[in-house]
Order: structure tokens, then sequence, then C-alpha cells
């Protein structure tokens, strides 16, 4: 599982005398360690009921897109859900699945959600 965090503007703020410490460098740990766990959270139950099933878990920091084409090179296959839409038939990726289904460099699978 690839999890690529929304990405956030940071604002500039003083230097601090002991970096390591200032105001925002400890938002930022926060910030990266709460996004770490996003994906263990939400995997927990699944690998609950299917122990047997290995499941490595990827946070990175770059635009979403990118992060899963280049994910792609080392996968046997990615799994992209769609949206449903009322009035078009079809499945509606999305424009990262989109990317993925044209561009990437491992087979697709395409899953409606709900």
């Amino acid at each position: 599982m690839l999890h690529t965090p929304a990405h956030r503007h940071v604002l500039t703020e003083l230097p601090s005398l002991v970096p390591a410490t200032s105001p925002g460098q400890e938002r930022l740990t926060r910030q990266e360690r709460a996004d770490e766990a996003v994906p263990r959270f939400c995997l927990a139950a699944m690998r609950d009921l299917h122990p047997q099933v290995q499941v490595v878990t990827s946070t990175v920091r770059s635009a979403p897109v990118h992060a899963l084409l280049e994910a792609t090179r080392d996968a046997a296959v990615v799994v992209i859900g769609t949206r449903r839409t009322t009035g078009r038939p079809g499945p509606h990726p999305g424009t990262v699945g989109h990317t993925l289904l044209h561009h990437s460099h491992c087979p697709v699978a395409v899953v409606p959600a709900g």
C-alpha cells in the first residue's frame, strides 16, 4: 500500500537557536508520524482477518501520481478504485487513475468503489 499524504503548504518561520526543537520542526515531525500511521491504521482490521496476506506500506511525500507511477516499475499489478456517478455509464477513475491507466509500467486493475 502506497500512501501519499496531501501536500501542505509550509510557511517559513524564523530560525530557532536549536533547530530540532523549533515549533515548525516539532509540527512537521508530528505530522510525519501521523501520516505514517494512516496506512497501518487503515489496514489493521484487514490484517487481523487475513494474517496470511503480506502487505507492505510506504509513505512518500510527493505528488500521488508521480509516486504511484514510480511504484508501478516494481509492482506486479496496481489496483485503483473508481467512483460511480449518476448519468454516466462506465468507470470513472479520476485524474490519477486515468494517468495510471495510460502510463503505468504494470497491469492496472480497475475496481468500482461501493
